[in-house]
């Protein structure tokens, strides 16, 4: 099992830890962190398809170094 969060560019303030995530209506997650502000949250199964991504199950998603995401400067 690896741990799995997402972060949105959507606003949150404290106390709306536990709150649940809806995309286009159906359930993504629970709200779990602030993040400067900003909403990270687990996902539920179901929740990261309703998001069209998968996750990986294998140690680095089985990418290499230089097929890994690179963070903006």
């Amino acid at each position: 099992m690896f741990p799995c969060m997402v972060m949105a560019d959507i606003p949150v303030v404290v106390g709306d830890s536990g709150g649940a995530v809806l995309v286009d209506g159906l359930p993504a997650g629970i709200i779990s962190r602030e993040l400067s502000w900003k909403m990270g949250f687990t996902p539920l199964a179901e929740g990261l398809e309703n998001l069209g991504l998968t996750l990986c199950t294998t140690p680095d998603c089985d990418l290499s170094p230089e097929r890994a995401v690179q963070p903006t400067p």
